[in-house]
């Protein structure tokens, strides 16, 4: 049984959707299943590694051999209602879209999905409803075609000939007219206009039977020209038989429609492949996209990623023309501590980790050199918000409900823990985040890993923890750049964002505190504290 995961919440911190934006499928079917995708969870292993071998078969496909009309055949299969709606409302504008879709999804099936071993065609060969639109639609568009002999083509000719017999009769009377009146015949297809003091003209006009007089304004008579004698009986008998015409090529077109109506399920089974295939196209073209590579699944389930990166913090940090550094990491479960320098990329991290779980699940292709991983049933973010007033809670409060919404979730679990419970006394906090993480140790099922300050946390479950730290600043690096830049762009310049094994031994906040212009007087200040606080601790020991 597939999931729903990662709930929107979380999706939004991993910035999930902009990341996969370019992998939108281009056809409503496409779109259709793509909004249905479920995530794969524990279990459905099989059905994930049979995601990710079609998806390399789409891969190779537009490697290799790709084609041109792929895309607007997927774009084709749009504009979908009429399918919804009775056959027997269809009229010629329904016949022809569906004639055109029709000869998309064939394409699709003959040119792509047979080429694919791992997708599965809709069975018995061709549908007879394109042999049965096709004589119809020879030019692009819809008009029914008929049979010497049969009653729409005995009542087109007839109205063929009408037609050219009104013609010539409305011309030559036409003509007539226009040389009493000394103007041309194609004057007369317009209304006429004569000026209300000209009197000899308005004269003439109103003896001329074929005139009739359409309104009087203040300084102008307005004339149309209107058949008469034969060549308004000619324009009566013409309209006649058109009425008859339709009335015919009309039961054609139900007839026609009932035919076509047995295999409309079939075409249905066609667009449920396009779908099928278009949503591959998107994964397939988004891997080809970021350099993505088959994921692996996890034996011991661990996390391990090589040079991976986060497509759209790569894309922010690249648009201020700053260098991104890839993140290589093996996260062991349950229970990860990231600590590292202030601005140092922890929260990028986490966000990193949470995407590549993310894609993972969605059958995606992750942005990196290597990465395995197992699946999970939940996915939560606890930590780091801002203030909710409309909510009446704090930032500490929304954390706590954040947590306990989490903690109610399914396992194995995903949880990231952002600098949590740091909106509060800091020895409280510290002492909830080690009574967190004694309960997740005992309890828990799952990763969970939790980036912050404290070197080392308090717990009961302190031998399970797996301790990693940022690399941080490069303080000589820092002075060198900042030479050649100013202080924000020189301090992310000298960050290491790398992610080393073991704890820090500073988080690096007084020289970034100085690097950021804080006067040096309270910086100094500081570091005296510091020593004095440490000396108390020597001697209390």
């Amino acid at each position: 049984m597939t999931i729903s995961l990662p709930h929107a919440g979380f999706a939004a911190r991993i910035f999930l959707e902009e990341c996969i934006a370019s992998a939108q499928p281009l056809s409503e079917p496409g779109r259709a299943l793509a909004h249905s995708f479920r995530a794969f969870g524990p279990g459905e292993e099989t059905g994930l590694a049979g995601f990710w071998d079609r998806t390399e078969a789409v891969i190779l496909l537009l490697r290799d051999n790709p084609s041109p009309l792929l895309e607007p055949h997927l774009k084709n299969c749009n504009g979908l209602w009429f399918l919804q709606e009775d056959p027997a409302s269809w009229g010629p504008v329904e016949l022809a879209r569906l004639e055109s879709v029709a000869q998309s999804a064939r394409w699709l099936r003959d040119e792509i999905v047979t080429r694919l071993p791992a997708e599965a065609c809709p069975s018995g060969g061709n549908s007879p409803l394109l042999e049965l639109l096709s004589p119809h639609c020879a030019r692009g568009g819809f008009r029914l075609a008929a049979e010497a002999g049969s009653g729409v083509a005995l009542a087109r000719e007839d109205l063929r000939l009408a037609t050219d017999r009104w013609q010539e009769l409305d011309r030559a009377l036409r003509e007539q007219v226009a040389g009493r009146l000394g103007t041309t015949a194609g004057r007369l297809r317009s209304d006429l206009t004569v000026a209300i003091d000209d009197e000899p003209k308005l004269r003439l006009c109103r003896e001329i039977e074929e005139l009739a007089e359409i309104a009087i304004l203040p300084h102008q008579v307005q004339f149309r020209f209107m058949p008469t004698g034969e060549a308004r009986e000619a324009h009566a008998g013409m309209t006649r038989l058109r009425q008859r015409c339709h009335q015919l090529e009309t039961d054609a077109i139900a007839g026609l429609c009932a035919r076509l109506a047995p295999f409309l399920p079939r075409l249905n089974e066609e667009l449920d492949m396009v779908g099928r295939i278009d949503l591959l196209r998107g994964r397939a073209r988004w891997a080809i996209q970021h350099d993505a590579v088959r994921p692996r699944l996890s034996l011991d389930g661990s996390m391990t990623a090589i040079k991976a990166h986060h497509p759209v913090i790569r894309s922010q940090v690249e648009s201020l023309e700053r260098r991104y550094q890839p993140l290589t990491f093996t996260l062991r479960p349950p229970l990860v501590s990231l600590t590292g320098a202030n601005m140092g990329g922890k929260t990028a991290f986490l966000r990193t980790v949470g995407l590549l779980q993310a894609l993972f699940q969605l059958g995606y292709f992750i942005p990196a050199s290597d990465f395995a991983a197992r699946p999970v049933r939940s996915m939560a973010w606890v930590g780091a918000v801002p203030d909710s007033p409309t909510l009446g809670l704090s930032s500490f409060g929304r954390e706590c409900r954040d947590l306990l919404e989490a903690l109610h979730q399914d396992l194995p679990q995903l949880m990231l823990v952002d600098e949590f419970a740091r909106s509060t006394d800091a020895e409280e906090g510290l002492a909830l985040t080690g009574a967190l993480l004694d309960h997740l140790g005992e309890a828990g099922e799952g990763l969970f890993v939790f980036a912050g300050h404290q070197k080392r946390l308090t717990c009961h479950v302190e031998g399970e923890i797996q301790y990693l730290h940022t690399g941080g600043l490069d303080f000589t690096a820092y002075l060198r750049n900042l030479g050649l830049m100013e202080a924000i762009p020189a301090l992310a310049a000298s960050m290491n964002y790398q992610i080393l094994d073991g704890c820090t031994i500073s988080s690096d906040a007084l020289q970034i505190a100085l690097a950021l212009g804080v006067p040096e007087n309270l910086v100094r200040r500081a570091r005296e504290i510091l020593s004095e606080n440490a000396s108390g601790m020597e001697l209390s020991d």
